[in-house]
């Protein structure tokens, strides 16, 4: 399923085969670990099974919990008997038994429910089992499947991309470009493509770098940019961008920043196809400049309330540089 998920996001409906850019397990990380944010069916149908595995250990009546607990663990808990070959449905839910235990607690009392070596038990209570993914101490699929696709270190500045206010698909691609997995000669290269890998515009190599800060017509759009700003000078790649013009995760210029990111870069990407699909070159590299200013002037009004008046106000330095073009 998931790969049928993958083939329909990278070339729709069409019959044509298209290149997968980036891994499955990065479009299934939900967007506040860096992620496209697309349902893991894996990780979710583990995350769903486990949810037996709580209710048969905290006790819940119901007839199949009832039954699957009587015929397979009798006076044992969960993690005192080990599986047998048994009902599919069972084999299942062993299966995902290590995941559940990473969120699994035990509040011990006497001692029934626990490993005599492994644990430590007291009191005459019964043991209760928790949740300790969930601060009710109850148990959550959403939070099983959360701590299954954490990619572990992310860059959370990618958050302030998913927040800019720009239309979803623009979101999507400033997420290809964060990851350098826009089609770029040299990225279609390495998937064995057989075309040439220099920039139609001005012969150099085409990758992401060349193509959004250091290709002639890219540098005249940000040298507008920076006179527009007062910058001191221009990022001369995406990493200089992040590192140089963003502040951390969170910070309150982040969004406008981006915002103005993505209007640039969409208008470079846009130029760059039109001349390699349908040999339409700009007569002069202004147009490229009024074509970003047209994207940004258009996305203000989807700017919030809040931000709208830094909005505006940054278009009216960028038009005010325009002009002088």
């Amino acid at each position: 399923m998931d790969a049928a998920r993958a083939r329909f996001f990278w070339q729709g409906i069409g019959k044509k085969k298209k290149y997968h850019m980036i891994r499955w397990e990065a479009l299934s990380t939900p967007k506040e670990f860096g992620g496209l944010g697309f349902l893991d069916t894996r990780a979710m149908n583990t995350a769903l099974l486990a949810k037996w595995l709580f209710g048969i250990e905290c006790g819940e009546s119901s007839m199949c919990i009832n039954l699957l607990r009587t015929k397979y663990l009798g006076q044992c808990s969960l993690f005192q008997k080990e599986p047998k070959s048994c009902s599919f449905f069972w084999t299942g839910l062993n299966k995902v038994r290590d995941w559940y235990n990473y969120g699994r607690g035990v509040q011990l009392g006497n001692g029934k429910s626990t490993r005599f070596w492994a644990d430590v038990w007291l009191r005459e209570e019964s043991d209760v089992v928790t949740w300790k993914l969930e601060n009710s101490g109850k148990y959550s699929a959403r939070s099983l499947y959360r701590f299954i696709v954490n990619p572990g270190c992310v860059d959370l500045r990618m958050v302030d991309v998913w927040n800019t206010r720009v239309p979803m698909k623009i979101q999507i691609f400033l997420w290809m470009v964060w990851h350098d997995r826009v089609q770029t000669t040299v990225q279609l290269k390495k998937r064995k493509w057989a075309g040439q890998i220099h920039c139609k515009l001005c012969g150099e190599m085409e990758d992401l770098d060349h193509l959004f800060f250091k290709c002639p017509v890219a540098l005249f759009v940000w040298c507008w940019v920076r006179d527009s700003l007062g910058w001191s000078c221009i990022p001369a790649s995406l990493g200089d961008f992040q590192d140089d013009f963003l502040g951390g995760h969170g910070d309150k210029d982040n969004r406008l920043t981006i915002f103005l990111f993505a209007g640039v870069s969409w208008a470079l990407w846009r130029t760059r196809n039109d001349w390699v699909f349908d040999d339409l070159l700009v007569k002069h590299p202004n147009q490229i400049v009024h074509r970003a200013f047209g994207f940004l002037q258009y996305w203000c009004r989807l700017s919030t309330k809040g931000a709208r008046t830094k909005t505006e106000e940054l278009l009216t330095k960028l038009h005010a540089e325009l002009t002088k073009l």
